[in-house]
């Protein structure tokens, strides 16, 4: 759920209250910087204006906090395989904890900057990273006990020197296993993947990424490879090949307002507003999004799948600066397109399946399922073979297991099946079965009865 700016404010405020409150240690006591995370067990180390150099990966534990001055910075002097910073433990989240302020300096020796191992309910705000070797911020570790959980990153900025190219396979903010999250007003320049998000659950607001210089640019702004994750006001700026990938793998993903965009220096014709693996992806909604190019650098698309044609959503491509319009829905020129407004949802999946049950009575004819049917909605219609029974006539199996039995409403689609009395039974969460009160018809073709489906998770 996104908190409005007022509870935001509210939430720093206890925050910076919960800091005053807690022991704070000053690194400047202590040998080295590692000496005084050693000894801050239920503390909060305080790091001074000044560059701290370091030559390996710094651990900080679970019950530890760390601010930095803004004029502090962090600097990898040697070459660290792995981050320069690592929080929490395997078998424990880092809980209601921060890290906040200064800037991580991998000098292109360390690997990444920041890696949380598990985390619930803290933050990491304010603090610049520069020239990690991969990645700067990863929240969640493989093999840990628990995923993360209900995360705030804001004000983070990922940077790297001007004109240096990107790492390969390097990721700016990757939500390897962080759930329920927020980002709020992070800017990520210089890796392939700006934001890559593994994760369920997780709020991206007003997220900015882009590149200088052509080498810098990235492949895409936005990856994301989970389900039901929001990305509200965010800005994909001149991306090399996607501003939004939208994988196989992405559920219920909604892109709402916001902007892809080519600056006078980027490709021309080439770029993809939102590339999607699936040719209907699975339920995406784009609403309010704009695509834009400048003179000479156009996008290739702004969407790359297929369009459903019902209900609703709404985008604004700012005329001429495509070679395919998003909102196209009636045949008009491209320069007609300024205000238009569309309605579309990409609602679409994979197919479930059908079987039929004992009710159909001897040898019935096969069910068919709707070509545009997908887990989410669709129609069945079937017939009968000898001696049907009122009962369990067939069962529908989702291509995907929600996580809850979901909630499956059926109607049916002529006076013969509302005849029969069609209902739902069993539901579970990967399957639910129809039955009817009446016996069916015998030895009836599969144009005769007939539902539609629609299942809301």
């Amino acid at each position: 759920m996104v908190r409005p700016p007022e509870t935001r404010l509210l939430t720093e405020a206890n925050a910076a209250a919960q800091f005053a409150k807690k022991d704070v240690i000053d690194a400047s006591d202590y040998p080295s910087l590692q000496a005084a995370l050693d000894d801050a067990a239920g503390k909060t180390v305080f790091v001074k204006a000044g560059v701290w150099p370091i030559t390996a990966t710094l651990t900080m534990g679970r019950t530890t906090s760390l601010r930095l001055d803004p004029g502090a910075t962090v600097k990898a002097v040697a070459p660290i395989a792995g981050p320069m910073l690592k929080i929490g433990e395997m078998s424990a989240w880092w809980e209601d904890q921060e890290l906040v302020g200064g800037e991580w300096d991998c000098n292109n020796l360390a690997d990444d900057a920041i890696e949380m191992v598990c985390g619930l309910h803290s933050r990491l705000a304010d603090f610049t990273w520069m020239n990690p070797k991969r990645h700067g911020v990863i929240l969640g570790t493989m093999g840990s006990t628990f995923n993360t959980h209900e995360m705030t990153l804001s004000s983070l900025k990922g940077n790297r020197t001007l004109a240096s190219a990107a790492p390969v396979g390097s990721m700016g903010v990757w939500m390897r296993r962080a759930y329920d999250s927020t980002l709020f007003d992070c800017v990520i320049v210089g890796p392939e993947r700006s934001f890559r998000n593994d994760s369920n659950g997780n709020t991206f607001i007003a997220c900015h990424a882009y590149g200088l210089g052509y080498n810098q640019y990235p492949k895409a702004v936005f990856s994301d490879n989970g389900s039901d994750n929001n990305y509200m006001g965010c800005y994909a700026d001149t991306p090399l090949m996607y501003g939004w990938e939208i994988t196989a793998n992405s559920y219920r993903c909604k892109i709402d307002g916001g902007m892809v965009y080519i600056n006078p220096e980027g490709p021309d014709n080439s770029v993809i507003g939102v590339h999607t693996e699936l040719a209907y992806p699975n339920d995406l909604k784009i609403e309010n999004v704009t695509f834009i190019g400048s003179p000479g650098h156009r996008l290739k698309t702004d969407y790359d799948g297929a369009f459903p044609s019902f209900n609703v959503a709404s985008s604004r491509n700012v005329p001429g600066n495509s070679g395919r319009d998003f909102n196209v829905v009636a045949p008009v020129l491209a320069d007609q397109l300024q205000d238009v407004r569309v309605a579309r949802t990409l609602a679409y999946g994979p197919a479930p399946t059908v079987q039929l049950a004992a009710g159909l009575g001897t040898t019935p004819p096969p069910m068919v399922l709707d070509g545009n049917s997908t887990d989410f909605r669709g129609r069945v219609t079937f017939g009968t073979g000898t001696a049907p029974a009122a009962g369990i006539l067939c069962y529908v199996t989702f291509n995907r297991p929600y996580s809850i039995p979901p909630i499956v409403t059926i109607a049916a689609r002529n006076y013969a099946s509302a005849a029969v009395g069609l209902y739902v039974r069993d539901v579970t969460a990967t399957s639910f079965s129809i039955a009817s009160t009446g016996t069916p018809a015998a030895s009836m073709p599969n144009t005769t009865y007939a539902f539609d489906f629609a299942v809301s998770g």
